[in-house]
C-alpha cells in the first residue's frame, strides 16, 4: 500500500489466539503493517483504513474483540486540515511564496565601484528596470545592460547576476587615459588585429608571448612592453614583425551590362480604323515587341465642320526596330580581380597565398563570394594597460 493516498488506522484486537487470529487475516489477503503484542491475548495493528470494516467482519466471525485506536494518513489530515482554516490559509501561502519569490529581485547590491557612487547606479538601475519585485530573467537580458551603460556613462562594463532573490550589479568604470607629454614614451604592446596562426616572429623590443605555429585570436597581447630584468621591469614600446596565416571572406557585387538601342534596321507603320469602343486593325501581327523596338500613335479625329467630332478615328503605328548592343562597362577589370586588390589593399603587409571564389548571377547582378588565404603582418601597437 502507498502511505499517504488513503488513510491508515491503528486498531487493537483482543482474542483467545492471536496467531491464529493473524493467520486468518494473511488468508483473506488483509495488508497489515506494524504488528505488536501488547499482552498476551492483546495485539496491536496498522490497516489501511479501506480494509477496516473487513477486519471487522473477520473478528466478529471468530468472536475477537475489536477497538479503533488511530486514523492517520492523507486524507485523515485533510480532514483535520479543514476544521483550521488560519492553518490552511497559512500553508497556502507559503506555498505561493516558494513558487513565485526565486522568481523575482528582492534586494540589489552593487560591486566593483570605486569612483562611481552606489546610489547613482542603484537610480540608474531602477530606471532601467532593476528594482524590488522584478523577474529575474528580464534583469539579466542585454536590453537592460546596455541601457544601463548609457545612464551612466562612466562605466565601461556591467554585469547582472542574480542569487535566489538577490541581483548583484557587477561593474568595470572606465579609466581615463593619462595625457603624456611625450606620446612615445608611453608603454606600447604590440596586439593582433586579425585571427591567425603566426607563421614568423622577430622581436626587437619587448617580450614575446607567441611563438611559430600558435594560433591567435583578435585583440591578443602578442608582443608585451614590459620586460622582466630580474630585480626590476622594464617598460617601452614594443618593436616586432609578425607574420601570420590568415583567412579573409568577400562577398561582392557588381551589375551586369546592360543592353542598349544600337542602329535603327527597319520602320514600320500600320494604320487601325476605330468606330467607338470597336477597333478594326490594317495588319496581321501581335503586337508585342521587346525593348529594342519603339512605337509612336498618332491618332486622327474625323470632325464635321464646326468642330463637332464623330466617334471615328484613324490611328497610325509607327514601329522603329533598332540593334541590339551592350553598353560597355565601367572597367574591363573582372570582379574577381577588383576582390582581389581590395584583400591586397586591406592588408598592412602581405600577400594572397590561395583564393576560392564563386561568380553567381541574380537580379541583374554578378554576385562574388570568395574565400582568401594570405600571409600578412596581424601585428599593430598599441597602449598597453599598467601592471
Amino acid at each position: 500500500m502507498q502511505l499517504g493516498v488513503y488513510s491508515k488506522c491503528k486498531v487493537r484486537i483482543t482474542c483467545a489466539d492471536p496467531e491464529g487470529f493473524i493467520t486468518r487475516m494473511s488468508e483473506t489477503e488483509l495488508e497489515v503493517m506494524e504488528i505488536q503484542y501488547v499482552q498476551p491475548l492483546q495485539l496491536e495493528l496498522w490497516i489501511s483504513f479501506r480494509d477496516y470494516q473487513r477486519l471487522k467482519m473477520l473478528c466478529n466471525h471468530i468472536g475477537a474483540d475489536i477497538k479503533l485506536l488511530r486514523v492517520a494518513g492523507l486524507k485523515r489530515f485533510i480532514e483535520k486540515l479543514r476544521n483550521r482554516a488560519v492553518l490552511l490559509l497559512t500553508i497556502m501561502t507559503l506555498c505561493i511564496l516558494t513558487v513565485f519569490l526565486p522568481t523575482r529581485v528582492l534586494f540589489v547590491t552593487v560591486d566593483g565601484n570605486s569612483t562611481v557612487h552606489e546610489t547613482r547606479i542603484l537610480e540608474a538601475a531602477q530606471l532601467c528596470g532593476i528594482s524590488f519585485g522584478a523577474s529575474r530573467s528580464s534583469v539579466r537580458s542585454e536590453k537592460v545592460k546596455n541601457a544601463l551603460l548609457q545612464h551612466v556613462p562612466q562605466l565601461k562594463w556591467v554585469g547582472v547576476n542574480t542569487y535566489g532573490c538577490c541581483a548583484v550589479i557587477s561593474v568595470k568604470e572606465r579609466q581615463e587615459n593619462l595625457r603624456l607629454t611625450d606620446p612615445n614614451n608611453a608603454v606600447c604592446g604590440i596586439y593582433a588585429v586579425r585571427d591567425g596562426i603566426v607563421q614568423s616572429i622577430t622581436v626587437t623590443k619587448g617580450t614575446q608571448l607567441c611563438s611559430p605555429g600558435q594560433a591567435v585570436k583578435k585583440g591578443q597581447l602578442l608582443v608585451s612592453g614590459y620586460t622582466d630584468c630580474g630585480l626590476l621591469t622594464k617598460a617601452e614600446r614594443a618593436e616586432a614583425e609578425i607574420i601570420a596565416l590568415t583567412q579573409r571572406k568577400i562577398s561582392a557585387m557588381m551589375p551586369a551590362p546592360e543592353c542598349i538601342k544600337g542602329k535603327l534596321v527597319d520602320k514600320r507603320t500600320y494604320w487601325t480604323l476605330q468606330l467607338g469602343k470597336k477597333q478594326i486593325n490594317f495588319y496581321n501581327h501581335s503586337g508585342n515587341y521587346d525593348t529594342l523596338c519603339g512605337k509612336i500613335y498618332k491618332t486622327m479625329h474625323l470632325t464635321l465642320p464646326g468642330g463637332f467630332r464623330l466617334p471615328v478615328s484613324i490611328v497610325r503605328e509607327t514601329v522603329y526596330e533598332y540593334q541590339a548592343s551592350q553598353k560597355p562597362p565601367e572597367t574591363d577589370i573582372s570582379l574577381s580581380d577588383l576582390a582581389s586588390r581590395y584583400v591586397t589593399g586591406v592588408m598592412a603587409a602581405g600577400r594572397i597565398l590561395k583564393k576560392t571564389d564563386s561568380v553567381s548571377y541574380e537580379d541583374g547582378c554578378y554576385i562574388l563570394e570568395g574565400i582568401y588565404t594570405c600571409e600578412e603582418q596581424i601585428g599593430k601597437l598599441e597602449n598597453e594597460e599598467i601592471r
